[in-house]
């Protein structure tokens, strides 16, 4: 249509140049080409509709679909995928007095599996909700880092210390909220994890004869805020995610992730 109109526009202008007085015998072509506004009758205009019929205006081509230009915004989508990166465990505090327990650890290999609901209520806004398996392995663990071993408190806290390769596993959900300037595919977002993460291993509590090993498990909640950044690809979601515990009086839910997250979208719905 904006075609049509710029060149039925040069037209008229062409012909106003050509003859002058066409300006003054017709409203519509003193309208169109810039002249005084005026208005202009259904009765005046019924001679234009006569000499011109809709019926006899050339069909414009049709365009097929594959040339269409979708800009489609997802409503909702459910995903699945992988995440692979590194996991440490920050030092802990025993007391609110006691803060050199903060210190991060060396960390070690983690992977995480997880499977994740996509909302978006606006195009520059998703919500996620995510619930996932987290593997550690090889961290270093501190006197302050783990749980007490047994209830009871018989091994103190720290106790698997004595294993610095002491595997954990943990499952969580994460509740994140992403932004998208100017409802591009790029995303940076905030959330936190929420969930618990188990210790497993054995210590020596012989004293000064055979050595006597005993099974240990342990288990902390885990509270960790966090932020990402990334793409929204058409079918899989591309970023990287850090989080950071909050070191807890007596549960030490102290540990951090930093952590590249590949998820497969598996369903989903478009407006």
């Amino acid at each position: 249509a904006e075609e049509l109109l710029s060149e039925s526009s040069v037209l008229l202008r062409a012909a106003a140049a050509a003859d002058p007085t066409v300006v003054d015998r017709s409203p519509f072509v003193r309208v169109t080409t810039g002249g005084a506004t005026v208005l202009v009758s259904s009765e005046a205009l019924r001679p234009f509709v006569e000499a011109f019929p809709v019926a006899a205006a050339t069909p414009l081509p049709a365009v097929p679909p594959e040339r269409w230009e979708w800009r489609t915004r997802r409503t909702w989508a459910l995903l699945a995928g992988v995440g692979l990166g590194a996991a440490g465990f920050l030092g802990g505090q025993d007391d609110a007095a006691a803060s050199s327990g903060w210190g991060a650890l060396r960390p070690g290999a983690g992977l995480r599996f997880f499977a994740g609901l996509r909302l978006a209520p606006v195009s520059a806004l998703t919500l996620v909700v995510e619930l996932d398996l987290l593997l550690i392995a090889g961290a270093q663990l501190g006197g302050e880092s783990t749980p007490p071993s047994e209830p009871s408190g018989f091994f103190p806290p720290g106790s698997f210390g004595a294993d610095a390769n002491t595997p954990t596993m943990g499952g969580a959900g994460t509740f994140l909220m992403r932004f998208y300037p100017r409802g591009q595919k790029f995303f940076f977002g905030a959330g936190a994890r929420i969930g618990a993460q188990r210790f497993s291993g054995s210590v020596n509590v012989g004293f000064g004869g055979a050595p006597d090993f005993r099974d240990l498990t342990g288990r902390f909640v885990v509270i960790q805020p966090g932020a990402e950044v990334g793409f929204e690809l058409q079918l899989v979601d591309i970023g990287v995610r850090f989080h950071v515990g909050i070191p807890e009086s007596n549960t030490r839910a102290g540990f951090y992730t930093l952590m590249l997250n590949l998820g497969v979208r598996l369903a989903g719905g478009d407006l």
